[in-house]
């Protein structure tokens, strides 16, 4: 009961004078960077609820609550106050700082996955996993074939009669997820068909970072891979290097070892044939039907041809070269495969990436042929300022040993 000179109450053993006078235990200062959660903690005994309250408008109900990912609006002074029932504790303050922290980086950043569907109504596609992604997130979608190519048993097969969507690329902004379907806030500016490999690859986001050993790619395979892409507000600093070497798409197998036969001419055999070793791969999809011999794959270096021919190199921004004439036992023919093309970059108003074509096979009929090499994957950052201490930027194709 309250009486005319003791003017408090008791609930649960706790008077009013005493909880308003008391505080609650919170976690100690802490220091995080830009990017990393802050976790804030609280403790009173009895307590039935909490309230915290700061900087950014910062609100909450819970014990312990964490802001996933800090921006430099979040430092300042955190409060806290327990509550009793209906009496609510003296607040408690505990001071976060946010600062600007360089990141530092090296191997493989992104994750990916393969786009298996388009939603034009609603603005979303459906993917192959969605869980590297989250909503607010930057991504990059891009399509990596697609493009129809000459066919022809004559010089001209490879080349390209349609870049149909090959090369098309965007970023975009993820605004829901509901299973594997996610939806951009942005309409796409670009067309896109599955059928030519699509994939979606997160775009981590810095503000200062600073590259350490070897920053590089998952390799191409087959589905998904061979790009390597991040945004900073700030600064990159090479202390290492950016290498996607090697990372494109795959390389031509050399043929299977088998008697030699002289003068095999074609451009193209089917692939159970020993009358010219595997193309590389590139930008068109071939059947199986076309898919050895001496002809490009579009930006793909051909096959060796019957007997001994060497393997073409890939094409990107430049051509690939030509592979070496048949087995000098043979009449003197160029059978070796035909370089890769150089693909065009701006196509009209649409600008396209395109990883480096494979090499092809070389063919063999004593086991001492090689296959090609892979071609190089892409780079694709964005940032104000990069710092060169060393390290360099390469997307090469190796030499076939």
């Amino acid at each position: 009961a309250i009486g005319s000179q003791s003017r408090f109450a008791y609930f649960d053993n706790i008077s009013f004078s005493e909880l308003t006078q008391a505080v609650v235990t919170a976690g100690p200062p802490q220091t995080v960077c830009i990017g990393q959660p802050i976790n804030l903690s609280a403790s009173f005994t009895g307590a039935t609820s909490y309230s915290w309250m700061g900087p950014n408008g910062f609100t909450s109900n819970q014990q312990n609550p964490v802001i996933a990912s800090a921006t430099a609006a979040a430092s300042g002074t955190y409060s806290v106050s327990a509550s009793v029932g209906t009496c609510q504790s003296a607040p408690t303050n505990v001071n976060v700082t946010v600062n600007n922290c360089p990141s530092t980086v090296s191997g493989i950043i992104n994750q990916y996955t393969p786009v298996t569907a388009f939603n034009p109504c609603n603005n979303s596609v459906s993917v192959g996993n969605a869980t590297p992604f989250a909503v607010g997130d930057r991504a990059l979608i891009i399509q990596m074939k697609g493009a129809t190519i000459d066919l022809s048993n004559t010089a001209a097969f490879g080349n390209i009669t349609d870049l149909g969507d090959a090369g098309n690329y965007e970023f975009v902004e993820i605004a829901a997820i509901n299973g594997n379907d996610v939806q951009f806030t942005n309409t796409l500016l670009n067309s896109y068909t599955v059928s030519g490999l699509v994939q979606l690859i997160t775009v981590p986001q810095y503000t200062d970072m600073t590259v350490t050993g070897t920053l590089t790619c998952q390799p191409w395979n087959g589905t998904v891979g061979g790009v390597l892409v991040f945004e900073a507000s700030g600064t990159v600093t090479l202390n290492g290097g950016i290498d996607v070497s090697d990372k494109g798409f795959r390389a031509g197998t050399s043929s299977v070892n088998s008697p030699y036969v002289c003068n095999q001419q074609n451009f193209f055999y089917p692939l159970a044939s020993n009358s010219g070793s595997r193309k590389g791969e590139g930008i068109c999809i071939l059947p199986n039907t076309h898919i050895n011999g001496r002809g490009k794959n579009a930006n793909a270096g051909g096959g060796g041809n019957d007997t001994n021919s060497g393997g073409a190199g890939g094409g990107n921004h430049g051509s690939g070269g030509r592979g070496g004439n048949q087995w000098s036992g043979c009449p003197n023919l160029p059978l070796g495969g035909d370089g890769g093309l150089a693909l065009p970059y701006n196509n009209g108003l649409v600008n396209r990436v395109f990883v480096g074509g494979g090499g092809g096979g070389g063919h063999q009929n004593d086991g001492v042929a090689t296959p090609g090499t892979r071609g190089a994957g892409v780079v694709i950052l964005r940032a104000p300022n990069m710092i060169g201490q060393g390290g360099e930027i390469k997307a090469n194709s190796l030499n076939s040993l």
